[in-house]
């Protein structure tokens, strides 16, 4: 009776252990040391756009934002890296801005003013900052 109860209690654990040894992979993708790049992809005919962060590799942070970009002319016209953040900012007669900073504010300044070279109304998209 007493090795049946031992038998089931170390199934129990045993079964506990792979069961976290599972979750640790999928764990490891979103932990911040492997996340850290991000891209904008941008489509100057339709003007579509898309900003990914917190990818594990600069490629993948690439491949996703043009991927869902959704136009077969999105470019990469941003990337930024480790705790740093990244937007744009469109306006009037086809301007773009960039923007990179180490925080939001920062971000959004830069982009608006390098924007404000080319063109009036220029509106700054969501600023999407990457895990240091």
């Amino acid at each position: 009776m007493k090795s049946t109860r031992l038998y089931t209690v170390l199934g129990s654990v045993f079964a506990f252990v792979i069961l976290l040894s599972g979750c640790e992979s999928s764990v490891s993708d979103t932990t911040p040391d492997e996340n850290r790049f991000g891209a904008i992809a941008f489509s100057t005919t339709t003007q579509r756009w898309h900003i990914r962060w917190n990818v594990s590799s600069q490629d993948r942070a690439d491949a996703l934002a043009k991927q869902y970009c959704g136009t077969g002319d999105c470019t990469i016209v941003l990337r930024f890296g480790l705790g740093q953040c990244g937007t744009f900012s469109l306006g009037d007669g086809g301007a773009l801005g960039i923007g990179v900073g180490t925080n939001e504010t920062d971000t959004a300044l830069a982009a608006l003013a390098n924007c404000t070279k080319s063109g009036q109304a220029c509106k700054v998209a969501p600023v999407r900052c990457n895990q240091s």
